[in-house]
């Protein structure tokens, strides 16, 4: 049997006595057995401001920021690009979504993409793209964005005040025709820009309009023109 000290009356007893069993004084718990206890307590104190801090930051922005008469549709993520600097993390995602037609969904469904992706990912700002489709992404023609920076501070002590969210969307829709001239028409483009060569935009319409097959004047590049909705 593993014997200690009394403090008190120096007399030996057992290490799991609560109380001296020669004069009677109680035991304080052994100096581990505290340190363990404290620890725990700081751990759990940790844990519970962790999960009440998210949910109560992730309640707020939600509140703050639901788009009027917009409902986020499904979509799938098709690229996304870290442009993190400065110990900030910065992401682009571009998203499609067929089933985001009007310019409300678009703007509810960037959002939604950008929130998601930012708590997913932990990052300091996350800009969500919707997208025509796959072969236009990134090239500058976004049905809808979404620029998401909880903290706006990270762009300066000046730019505190400016709106965590900049959200704009467009409500124009595209014929099957209109969305294969623009896919043909960045397919072109990369593929001069890569052998250095030069093209009127004369030049590109014609090659266009023989590969579908229709008129060089019914080739044109629709415009994407956006609305703001916050920020």
């Amino acid at each position: 049997m593993s014997l200690s000290t009394c403090k008190n009356c120096h007399e030996n007893i057992s290490v799991t006595s609560k109380i001296c069993s020669e004069c009677g004084e109680e035991r304080s718990a052994p100096k581990y057995q505290k340190i363990i206890i404290v620890t725990m307590i700081l751990i759990t104190a940790f844990g519970l401001w962790l999960i009440f801090s998210d949910n109560g930051a992730n309640s707020r922005n939600i509140q703050q920021l639901s788009i009027q008469d917009g409902v986020a549709k499904d979509y799938s993520i098709i690229n996304q690009v870290n442009y993190s600097s400065d110990n900030t993390e910065r992401i682009k995602i571009y998203i499609l979504s067929t089933a985001a037609i009007r310019k409300e969904d678009r703007a509810a469904t960037v959002q939604t993409a950008a929130e998601a992706y930012l708590y997913s990912q932990r990052a300091d700002e996350v800009t969500a793209l919707l997208e025509i489709s796959e072969i236009a992404a990134g090239k500058g023609n976004p049905l809808a964005i979404a620029i998401y920076t909880p903290n706006t501070c990270i762009n300066g002590e000046d730019r505190c005040d400016e709106p965590m969210w900049q959200i704009e969307s467009s409500d124009q829709r595209f014929t099957a025709q209109e969305i294969t001239i623009m896919e043909k028409w960045y397919i072109f483009k990369d593929s001069y820009k890569e052998d250095h060569r030069k093209i009127s935009e004369d030049g590109f319409r014609i090659s266009i309009a023989k590969k579908i097959h229709i008129p060089a004047k019914d080739v044109s590049i629709p415009v994407i023109i956006r609305k703001k909705i916050t920020g």
